[in-house]
C-alpha cells in the first residue's frame, strides 16, 4: 500500500506541523516539526501534495509505457486480421468443405459474449473498433502536446 501524506495538525499560530498517512492509523505520524520549521506550513502543505503528485505522475508514467506497448501490439494485430480478412477470410468461408462440425470445433476458442471470426461482422466490428480507439487516443495525444 502506497502511503498517502497529510497534515494531521495545522497551528499557523506555532508552526507546528505533524504529518500522517491518508487511510493509515492516525498514531501513524511520518514525521514531526514543532516550533523549528523554517517554511510556512502552507508552504510545507504545497510541497507534501507535490510530492504525492509526482510520484502519482511517475507511475502514470510508467502504465502509459504498458499502454504505449498495447497500442503497438494493438497495430500489429489489426494489421494481422486485416491482410487476413483481405487474403484469405472468404476463401476459407466459401470453401465447401467448411461443416458444421469446423464451426462447433472453433467454438471453444470464441471468448465469452464474442463471436466468431467466421461471421464476417466480428471482424468488421473489431476492426472499427481498434481503429476508433486509435483515432480517439490520437487526438487525446495531440490536443494534449
Amino acid at each position: 500500500m502506497k502511503h498517502q501524506p497529510v497534515l494531521l495538525v495545522d497551528d499557523f499560530a506555532s508552526d507546528r506541523a505533524v504529518l500522517g498517512c491518508a487511510g493509515c492509523n492516525e498514531d501513524s505520524k511520518l514525521g514531526s516539526t514543532e516550533n523549528n520549521m523554517a517554511l510556512q506550513t502552507m508552504d510545507f502543505q504545497q510541497l507534501v501534495e507535490m510530492q504525492v503528485l509526482c510520484d502519482k505522475v511517475l507511475d502514470q508514467t510508467e502504465a502509459l509505457a504498458l499502454a504505449l506497448e498495447t497500442a503497438q501490439a494493438l497495430h500489429q494485430g489489426l494489421k494481422q486480421l486485416e491482410d487476413f480478412y483481405d487474403r484469405d477470410w472468404l476463401r476459407i468461408y466459401s470453401d465447401e468443405r467448411l461443416t458444421d462440425a469446423d464451426h462447433a470445433a472453433l467454438r471453444p476458442h470464441i471468448q465469452d459474449g464474442r463471436y466468431s471470426i467466421l461471421s464476417q461482422d466480428t471482424i468488421w466490428d473489431a476492426l472499427q473498433a481498434a481503429r476508433q480507439a486509435q483515432l480517439s487516443l490520437a487526438k487525446l495525444l495531440v490536443k494534449q502536446l
